[in-house]
């Protein structure tokens, strides 16, 4: 399969290998640019350092904003066509509650313009929509009318990569390829199981609109001074302006057009362009509108989604920095590894010169979590105690569902390598949770006084306590773990 690998049988012993340790050290997925995702490395003689850049690819990246098919499990196309139910839940709602509607300040009434947030005025839920992929499918990000005036979630169906981007391509198996993918602004990164490649594109069949998108960031050194296949059309004081331009100029020549509206400020406001190839990878930038007709779009190879995208919380439809992973033609540095789960083939290369088959220790990660404790309400597990143990290599879980609790920018994903749900006084003490590929410790439903002693420690890449309560309040004493 590659040049310097080995590889193994394992038929009748697992049906996947999610993750793959070597004496215990986390190997690395055969991936694209080579990286270690989880420590700095010398791997074949070239140090691998963690700044942010190395391991990615960086350049501007045609994402699928729309097409996937029962994307998370959610039958046809993505995105789902139905609007979110909204519903807006304030003081009369919880009769007996305080529900402060105004903010104190020494004595004074300090009048709150953000209704929608805090601990004060109306709180909005969204059901569905977008939010169909989510567990449960409502949240604060769901409404789209929301007092924040969010991006409801949302996510790309595809990555359309050139040839320079993923010089390996087109993959024989894509099937099971996984993109990682920082959400604009890098609030999160989103990540993708790849289901198919694609080289039909996208049809477009009519007019679509994209609010808050630029199809031409970074194609214009100046607002009349752009790349080939972009036409500067002038500046009008409106949207529609630039739209009857768009028509009257060039209707037969535009694939997509984007304008800058007046309030941007700066040299391009006003501004209004022409794209004449189709290809679509807007990026997202307020106050600036793009749209795209009739035709097919993104017609060379493209990567489509069948899971993920769902562990941030505000949408996007594109990405930024990425890479692949799980690829058998990406399998050409020292540690990497490929599982083939048809042929049950485990290939790996290892990380010296002297040719020998690998030796020692070889672990697939299986299990998500170690320690189950489920109780209820009515019936808690009571006084429980885990102590003095190494807890480790359990199975990665982001693309397991995840629910949007909160009106905060991120999803969760509901169990841990120790899940507590309906407990009372449970205590960590002196473990160590290592290489762990989830959660470490989840708290939710009603459980109560969990306690967990200084010297529990967390090794990287494990995600530490998150508590979730739904019934009863949830209280962690701390400190909770020591990071190392």
């Amino acid at each position: 399969a590659c040049d310097g690998c080995f590889e193994a049988s394992l038929a009748g012993q697992v049906d996947d290998v999610p993750g793959l340790r070597r004496d215990g050290a986390r190997e690395i997925r055969a991936r694209f640019p080579n990286f270690d995702p989880e420590l700095d490395a010398v791997v074949d003689g070239s140090y691998l350092v963690h700044d942010g850049e190395t391991g990615w690819i960086t350049s501007a990246t045609e994402w699928i904003p729309s097409g996937a098919e029962n994307m998370n499990g959610v039958p046809g196309a993505w995105p789902p066509k139905d609007e979110a139910t909204t519903y807006v839940i304030e003081a009369k709602d919880w009769p007996g509650v305080e529900w402060p509607m105004n903010i104190m300040t020494n004595g004074t009434i300090d009048p709150d313009d953000w209704t929608g947030e805090g601990d004060w005025g109306q709180y909005w839920v969204g059901v569905r929509g977008t939010c169909a992929d989510r567990s449960p499918p409502a949240g604060y990000w769901c409404a789209p009318e929301a007092p924040r005036k969010v991006s409801t979630p949302n996510h790309p169906s595809g990555v359309g990569p050139s040839k320079a981007q993923l010089p390996n391509s087109p993959y024989a198996q894509p099937e099971g390829a996984v993109v990682h993918a920082w959400r604009p602004g890098h609030w999160y990164t989103n990540i993708f199981e790849v289901h198919s490649n694609v080289s039909s594109g996208v049809v477009v069949r009519n007019w679509e609109f994209y609010p808050e998108s630029n199809q031409i960031s970074g194609k214009c050194a100046t607002p009349m001074q752009c790349n080939p296949g972009v036409l500067p059309l002038g500046a009008f004081d409106s949207l529609l302006k630039c739209q009857v331009a768009l028509n009257a100029t060039h209707p037969s020549r535009c694939a997509s057009y984007t304008y800058h509206h007046p309030d941007l400020g700066g040299d391009f406001a006003s501004h209004c362009y022409c794209s004449t190839e189709y290809v679509w990878a807007p990026r997202g930038q307020d106050k600036v509108d793009s749209g795209r007709a009739p035709g097919t779009f993104n017609a060379a190879s493209a990567l489509m989604f069948s899971r993920g995208g769902h562990q941030g919380g505000e949408g996007v439809t594109g990405g930024e920095a990425w890479y692949i992973e799980n690829v058998l033609e990406e399998l050409d540095m020292g540690r990497e590894w490929y599982f083939d789960n048809k042929s049950h083939i485990l290939y790996y290369k290892p990380n010296d010169t002297a040719g020998a088959a690998p030796s020692g220790s070889f672990v697939a990660t299986a299990e998500k979590v170690l320690f189950n404790i489920t109780g209820s309400q009515q019936h808690p597990a009571r006084d429980i105690k885990i102590k003095g143990l190494t807890l480790r290599d359990t199975a990665f879980t982001y693309f397991d569902p995840h629910g949007l609790p909160s009106g905060g920018d991120w999803a969760l994903q509901k169990q841990g390598a120790v899940t507590l749900v309906g407990t009372e006084g449970v205590e960590l003490s002196d473990n160590l949770f290592t290489r762990l590929d989830g959660n470490a410790v989840f708290v939710g439903g009603s459980s109560t006084t969990i306690s967990s002693s200084p010297t529990t420690t967390l090794r990287r890449r494990s995600t530490p306590t998150t508590a979730v309560p739904t019934t009863r309040s949830t209280r962690i004493s701390s400190p909770t773990a020591t990071a190392v």
